[in-house]
């Protein structure tokens, strides 16, 4: 993989060459779009850009990532056709702040997502779980080839690598202990409050053993299933009813997390509390968001995700002395990765032929094993078996030998010596 350009921004001036070795990716991410751009690039959007992609390209291999913080597309094409889907990608306007990566830099910024480098919260969990939900997502679906495959399976082992070895997710750091965090902040007797999760997937998960593991006694989970209902109950040990039923009872919650997978808001909160009565802190994990609110509502305040960018910030500041070796331990693996990816034709070719010669090994030693059993001598055995197992390797090559003519054999003849040692023991 030769050295490629950085990356650069759809909107400037500079025109970035063509694409030197298959690599291409698209990003609009919470560092320069904000969250009600990011929030209009839905799942359905996701899906819809691929397929127009493949479609226009269908020779192409892509893996869309989609997070509440950002919307990635990796895109791998034959060397020859990059320029053309350069200036494809060139022509999207999916949102403000939006850039491109080309080469390594898209192998380099990928393993930086899976490590947690690039996260609003720095060395976060779920961003692997998401890489790597992402690229079965896209095989599952036939997105994804051998090439962006490696790409993926290899971003996941260096974000593994780089949360064992340098402690940047020490303490699981993670969106749902950063919000229940913030909620204990302004609510320091959380143990003691009515609190309530909207939606039981990953993230209403997290969020709610996370309460439990704080000592929080009354919880009640929203969820739409009645058989996923009982076992959240027996499993999380909280209190598990409808998500109309949560919401029917707002007045008897302190706290409301909101972590359902919708693409709209599904809780509007249109009044407030009576003066004298305790406040609703409504934390709104949802991207699109799941609250919509008709303006201030006195007595309820609401955080989202832009909300939490402040206490994201400050807790990675606190771990801002481990991102240099996180960053060399990245560089380092980018590396490998692309001195391997120059050598893929060779160690692909390396394979067949040893997959090859195992194989003829393997269908002549049963043949050896029964002359074993006989009356032959091992050592007679052995030799023949030696002798045989050279001439069903070689005969078929030099048989195509003999076939060529003129300078075809002399190059032959030429690039064999080259790369057989043997041919000069023989001689």
């Amino acid at each position: 993989m030769p050295p490629c350009a950085n990356s650069s921004h759809l909107n400037g001036p500079a025109v970035p060459p063509p694409v030197a070795h298959g690599y291409l990716s698209i990003h609009v991410t919470h560092r320069g779009t904000p969250l009600d751009a990011l929030e209009a690039l839905t799942e359905a959007r996701t899906r819809s850009f691929t397929a127009h992609l493949l479609a226009e390209f269908p020779w192409a291999e892509a893996i869309p990532l989609r997070t509440c913080n950002r919307f990635e597309t990796y895109i791998s094409v034959p060397e020859a056709e990059g320029a053309r889907v350069l200036a494809w990608a060139r022509r999207r306007r999916l949102a403000s702040g939006q850039f491109l990566k080309q080469g390594r830099d898209s192998v380099e910024h990928l393993f930086r997502v899976a490590a947690g480098l690039d996260s609003q919260l720095l060395g976060e969990q779920e961003i692997l779980g998401q890489v790597r939900e992402a690229y079965l997502t896209a095989k599952e679906a036939g997105w994804a080839g051998p090439r962006l495959s490696r790409l993926f399976e290899r971003a996941i082992f260096v974000g593994r690598k780089v949360r064992e070895e340098t402690g940047l997710s020490q303490g699981g750091r993670s969106l749902a202990r950063l919000a229940v965090d913030e909620v204990r902040r302004v609510h320091p007797e959380l143990s003691s409050l009515r609190v309530g999760v909207l939606g039981a997937g990953k993230m209403g998960e997290k969020v709610t053993r996370r309460l439990r593991a704080e000592g929080t006694r009354m919880v009640t989970v929203g969820v739409r299933n009645r058989e996923r209902r009982l076992e959240v109950a027996r499993r999380w040990g909280v209190r598990a009813v409808s998500p109309p039923t949560l919401l029917r009872h707002l007045d008897g919650l302190d706290i409301l997390f909101c972590a359902a997978n919708s693409g709209k808001p599904v809780v509007r909160i249109t009044r407030g509390r009576p003066i004298g009565e305790a406040p609703l802190t409504v934390v709104d994990l949802g991207n699109p968001r799941n609250v919509e609110a008709t303006g201030p509502v006195h007595g309820v305040r609401i955080i989202d995700l832009e909300g939490l960018r402040e206490a994201a910030l400050k807790a990675s500041q606190e771990r801002a002395g481990l991102v240099p070796a996180a960053a060399a331990l990245v560089a380092r693996e980018c590396q490998r990765f692309e001195a391997e990816e120059d050598q893929g034709e060779v160690a692909a070719f390396a394979q067949k032929l040893l997959t090859g010669a195992e194989t003829v090994a393997r269908e002549m030693r049963g043949e050896a094993l029964a002359r074993l059993r006989g009356p032959t001598p091992p050592e007679r055995v052995l030799e023949d078996f030696g002798h045989a197992l050279v001439r069903r390797l070689l005969t078929p090559s030099i048989t195509r030998l003999k076939e060529t003519r003129g300078a075809e054999r002399a190059r032959l003849l030429a690039a064999a010596e080259r790369l057989l040692p043997l041919v000069s023991h023989g001689s």
